[in-house]
């Protein structure tokens, strides 16, 4: 089974800055994503400004504690011990591919979702080795 490739997106005005740790939080099912990787997009500012904030395989999922589906709250999270917090953020606003990603992920409105394209995969893939990090190879469980 190859590895899949999620986004998460994560408001910095509406939640704060982003954790340093490995773990996002969704209202989506995480079941399906151990041994593969998240990649954590960040937004700010009018107009809105891109950036990577981090990137790993996750090996953990569970349910918050006291999580629900609200509108400000999570039920799940996913955490990895391999994997990369980019600082500074790298800035995705100014890469060519990125407004069709933006598009085919209805401008991250969706919560977490797979990337399908591999030219994507390839393109965070390299900006991430760019500054420093090899995504690592995932484990499948």
């Amino acid at each position: 089974m190859p590895v899949e490739h999620y986004v998460q997106y994560h408001n910095r005005e509406r939640f704060g800055p982003a954790s340093e740790e490995l773990v996002i939080h969704t209202s989506k099912p995480v079941d399906r994503l151990p041994g593969h990787v998240v990649w954590l997009v960040l937004g700010e500012g009018r107009p809105r400004r891109y950036f990577l904030g981090k990137v790993f395989v996750v090996d953990q999922i569970g349910p918050l504690p006291g999580g629900d589906t609200s509108d400000d709250a999570f039920t799940y999270y996913a955490r990895g011990t391999e994997g990369r917090f980019f600082r500074p953020p790298i800035l995705l606003s100014d890469q060519p591919w990125f407004p069709a990603f933006l598009r085919s992920q209805a401008n991250f409105s969706l919560g977490l979702r797979r990337v399908v394209r591999p030219p994507v995969v390839a393109a965070l893939q390299a900006l991430a080795a760019e500054h420093g990090c090899i995504v690592p190879s995932a484990r499948l469980y």
